[in-house]
């Protein structure tokens, strides 16, 4: 069992491999459990990029088996160049996907009034609006968007929020002055954010404010059957991949719960035939 596992499937990210070597690469995606599920051999100068969620690790090993690195997926798209000395990775700030549309708002908490630009899916921000002292901000999106907020007076960058898959969200944009007790304090109570390449190092902190709404009703726990008591062969069909870790679904790999049911053999999900 690996040291790191999966914890979050909130924030819905790609991340593209890119494999320098003359040799072949396997890929690893690391489960919520801590176990290794092979998703790709890649060839020697080919990429390969795939859908998957912020805190989700990765591990890549040689044709000797040998470790050649992990890589931890955060909110933003990721380039991983696989080379002998290691791991190169770069950050692409830009929006993913159209698929999951949410809505957010953003409150003016830094003391001065900002400007907020969405950023395209080629990377080039778009301003969209103003934002006074104290005020707020809503707007529709999808998940994988990423909206970054700039000082009006300077156009200097604050920090940068990139939309969850959660239907409802809010953000409350903070300016923190980096002195004395403040700044050692901000860095320890608040979670941290990427720092992509483009951007200069963000001097704020966006703090994500539950939307209050009625409890919703627990999902069931998936099921997870080691063996099952009656072997089944149903005839339903599955889904081509597994709606919550996007792996590839083989009806002879399942775990069948039922006639219609199956559990996904890479995170447990449930998959439901038609």
């Amino acid at each position: 069992m690996s040291d790191y596992q999966s914890e979050q499937d909130n924030h819905l990210t790609e991340i593209e491999f890119i494999n320098n070597l003359d040799e072949k690469v396997y890929i690893y995606w690391i489960n919520y459990k801590g176990n290794e599920k092979h998703y790709k051999d890649l060839k020697p100068g080919k990429s390969y990029t795939v859908e998957t969620y912020a805190s989700h690790p990765w591990i890549i090993y040689d044709d000797d088996d040998k470790e050649l690195g992990v890589i931890v997926a955060t909110e933003v798209r990721q380039v991983v160049e696989i080379n002998y000395h290691g791991l190169e990775i770069h950050d692409e700030i830009l929006s993913l996907s159209d698929e999951h549309k949410v809505k957010i708002q953003f409150t003016n908490d830094t003391g001065r009034p900002i400007d907020i630009y969405w950023v395209d899916y080629e990377g080039e921000e778009e301003h969209f609006d103003s934002i006074d002292i104290d005020e707020s901000y809503k707007v529709t999106t999808y998940a994988t968007h990423p909206w970054v907020f700039r000082l009006k007076e300077t156009n200097e960058v604050i920090t940068f929020v990139v939309a969850s898959i959660e239907k409802k969200q809010k953000y409350r944009i903070i300016l923190f002055e980096e002195d004395d007790d403040d700044a050692n304090k901000s860095a320890k109570d608040t979670p941290s954010k990427p720092k992509p390449s483009p951007m200069p190092k963000p001097a704020a902190i966006t703090q994500p404010e539950p939307e209050p709404e009625p409890a919703p009703e627990p999902e069931p726990e998936p099921v997870y059957l080691d063996e099952p008591a009656v072997p089944r062969r149903p005839s339903v069909q599955l889904p081509e991949k597994c709606p919550r870790c996007m792996a590839p679904v083989l009806s002879d790999e399942v775990t069948w719960v039922d006639d219609t049911t199956a559990t996904c053999s890479y995170c447990g999900g449930a998959l439901r035939g038609e």
